[in-house]
């Protein structure tokens, strides 16, 4: 037979664990909210397609091997989709890329003011001096 021995202490602590791991959940559930808060704020739920020719910069999935390189490249051009894979083009160099939604962000800019080329090329020798 197996005789367990708690000391009084034990009881205090065992009396208030409850409350502590209540405490925890709480802080979690904030923190939780908080980040999900960030995450509507940053991926725009709002956005759910790009029309064909407006203007997209792409954000490389978990590709920031260099902290000093943007975390959005330079603005492409949506050619097509289908479904949530959208074909985007570099204006640069004309290359095309397949890429998924949830990796895009929209170029938002004034065409009177802005071409978006331009804003590409720079973007280009930025990186390129880097």
């Amino acid at each position: 037979m197996l005789i367990l021995v708690i000391h009084p202490y034990q009881i205090g602590w065992m009396n208030g664990y409850p409350s502590r791991q209540n405490t925890l959940l709480l802080v979690a559930r904030e923190n939780q909210q908080q980040s999900d808060q960030h995450r509507l704020v940053e991926n725009d739920a709002e956005i759910t397609d790009y029309p064909i020719n407006s203007y997209v910069f792409y954000t490389p999935p978990m590709d920031r091997s260099n902290k000093l390189l943007p975390k959005h490249k330079k603005p492409y051009q949506v050619i097509g989709h289908e479904h949530f894979i959208y074909i985007i083009e570099d204006l640069i160099r004309g290359k095309r890329i397949q890429m998924h939604i949830h990796n895009l962000r929209p170029f938002i800019f004034d065409p009177h003011h802005i071409d978006p080329v331009d804003i590409a090329q720079q973007n280009e020798q930025e990186i390129a001096k880097l």
